[in-house]
């Protein structure tokens, strides 16, 4: 495999520089929507957490009105004052923006997108143990690689609190059986390893591309993004390596997203029992 050794570092350095950006950007993004003064619209904390917004609770039983309430009464925005022209400031686009989806989906986008985090850190450490990775920038881009899934984990994990779930800390069984067990049963050489780690990489840009068009507000979509952005990066990396076009489309697709029988449920179980193929692992562009 011939590597541009300087090249991939280059990717890892600005790999690392987004990474250390997208963390704290995704726990503000998360904070705004939980924090009593946020100027998160009411109606979009309803959405995110599955009860009633201001426009329905009057329908509803007294308990539904309590909790709306409390909810109301947790939105409360920050004072803002008026600009030097006396003009207001715009609302935020919180207010007006909608997203399909409901609050269970979020949770099991969140746990689903959790579950290929640690497969993926699963997935590097067997790899990086396998002895078959020989080139030192490819080692280097794995390694970091598996830290930056760990550190996406537990943001998930956090993220999954927040909403009232339970975070899910195991490997996806699905992707695992059906895709990454048979890869490194299969895998001989560095070259393998580095296009199984393409799929991999390639599953998750896809997924969090379309969680953010499923989420149901836009903090908790602009938080996923923040992490796509990254597991795109390590997309590039991989594609470079292999003398692939490093930025092969315009736009992230998803029709490779993590397939719904692979989604998390409130069960911890996937959709539907994988089965593992007998065919080898091979890499395709997205």
């Amino acid at each position: 495999m011939d590597v541009n050794s300087d090249e991939v570092r280059r990717q890892l350095i600005e790999s690392e520089r987004e990474h250390a950006e997208s963390i704290p950007r995704f726990r503000e993004l998360l904070k705004r929507v939980f924090d009593q003064d946020s100027d998160v619209s009411v109606d979009a904390k309803a959405r995110l957490l599955g009860v009633p917004s201001r426009r329905s609770f009057l329908t509803f039983g007294g308990a539904t009105v309590a909790g709306s309430a409390i909810l109301v009464g947790c939105a409360t925005p920050k004072k803002k004052q008026l600009p030097v022209t006396g003009t207001t400031e715009p609302p935020p686009s919180s207010t007006t923006t909608t997203a399909p989806g409901s609050a269970e989906t979020n949770l099991i986008l969140l746990r689903t997108a959790q579950s290929i985090e640690v497969l993926a850190v699963a997935t590097y450490e067997t790899a990086l143990k396998s002895g078959l990775l020989t080139t030192p920038a490819i080692v280097d881009a794995v390694t970091l690689f598996k830290s930056q899934h760990a550190d996406h984990a537990n943001l998930l994990a956090s993220a999954t609190r927040d909403l009232g779930g339970i975070p899910f800390a195991t490997a996806n069984n699905f992707l695992d059986v059906e895709i990454v067990q048979p890869g490194l049963a299969a895998a001989t050489t560095q070259e393998q390893v580095v296009a199984l780690a393409t799929i991999l990489e390639d599953t998750a840009a896809q997924t969090y591309a379309l969680a953010g068009g499923v989420l149901t507000t836009p903090e908790l979509r602009a938080a996923a993004m923040s992490i796509g952005a990254t597991e795109a990066r390590h997309l590039t990396v991989l594609f470079g390596v292999q003398n692939l076009n490093p930025v092969p489309v315009a736009f992230m697709p998803t029709r490779k997203s993590v397939p719904e029988e692979a989604y998390i449920g409130t069960d911890g179980k996937t959709k539907k029992e994988p089965v593992a193929p007998t065919t080898t692992t091979t890499t395709k562009a997205p």
